[in-house]
């Protein structure tokens, strides 16, 4: 559903280290409801080798009337929340780039999010729920998603 890279900790007073990560789990859940509506849940367990600040996600939105983010969480290898648990969304929304707290930004159809968590050489859960709305043309005998 989204496109997914990293954000680099960009010191220059740090000498070279070489960084890379993976996405050893992705889960998304998608259900369309019977207004036309798509709710998507997705997990993606990252693995940090070197000094990240957090990740981007990318979520196209061309056919959609309006989305909605409705939930961001982290969690440690554990499973336990880490974070801004300061609201219902559980990391919070700001545009200061603080560790737990997340940006959202839209262009060319796509909502950019940026989650401010650093990592190092660590395995930690990014979590998201939101909510494209009218992505789906239901008819008296068929429905088209887009």
């Amino acid at each position: 559903m989204s496109f997914i890279s990293a954000l680099f900790n960009t010191n220059p007073s740090m000498a070279t280290i070489a960084k890379d990560y993976c996405i050893d789990k992705c889960i998304i859940k998608a259900v369309i409801d019977n207004d036309g509506n798509i709710h998507v849940r997705e997990a993606l367990t990252y693995s940090f080798l070197g000094e990240f600040n957090g990740i981007f996600i990318n979520i196209p939105i061309s056919n959609a009337n309006k989305i909605v983010l409705d939930k961001v969480s982290i969690t440690d290898a554990l499973g336990s929340k880490i974070g801004g648990i300061l609201d219902k969304k559980g990391v919070y929304e700001s545009n200061e780039g603080n560790s737990g707290t997340y940006r959202i930004s839209y262009n060319d159809k796509t909502m950019n999010i940026k989650i401010f968590e650093p990592s190092y050489n660590e395995l930690k859960t990014f979590s998201y729920e939101y909510t494209l709305y009218n992505v789906v043309s239901v008819y008296t005998d068929i429905a088209e998603f887009y």
